[in-house]
């Protein structure tokens, strides 16, 4: 049919374009991770002195994983949701015209093939002729 493969086109671009988010986000999350672990690290190294601004470092980074961490972690899970959920729709459309794509015959339609004589003629032995 014409209207077809309409969308295909533009799965493929949704595809690439969910990848490429997908993959951004993961790194943000990646690079605010190594932030974190880096003020938690630094809050413990700060000595005694009063003047020493470590004891806050680990309020600002517990503030951090709550305001920016969690969010960005969330959206980097739905990009990859979201790509996941792409890309099997694409495989399944190109299984077959029905989405679903053939079936290999199960339960009863694989008994009634094994009780059945094959279609084909009997082989021709050349030494007969």
């Amino acid at each position: 049919m014409p209207g077809e493969d309409a969308g295909q086109p533009t799965r493929s671009v949704l595809a690439w374009a969910l990848l490429v988010l997908a993959s951004l986000a993961s790194a943000a999350t990646l690079a605010l991770l190594v932030y974190l672990a880096y003020l938690v690290l630094e809050s413990y190294s700060g000595g005694n002195s009063s003047t020493s601004l470590s004891g806050l470092l680990f309020l600002v980074a517990v503030v951090y994983a709550v305001v920016f961490g969690i969010p960005a972690f969330l959206v980097s899970a739905a990009l990859w949701v979201g790509y996941a959920l792409i890309m099997r729709r694409r495989r399944r459309r190109a299984a077959g015209p029905d989405g679903d794509g053939p079936r290999p015959p199960t339960g009863r339609a694989v008994r009634e093939m094994a009780r059945e004589p094959p279609d084909c003629p009997p082989p021709i032995n050349p030494a007969r002729g």
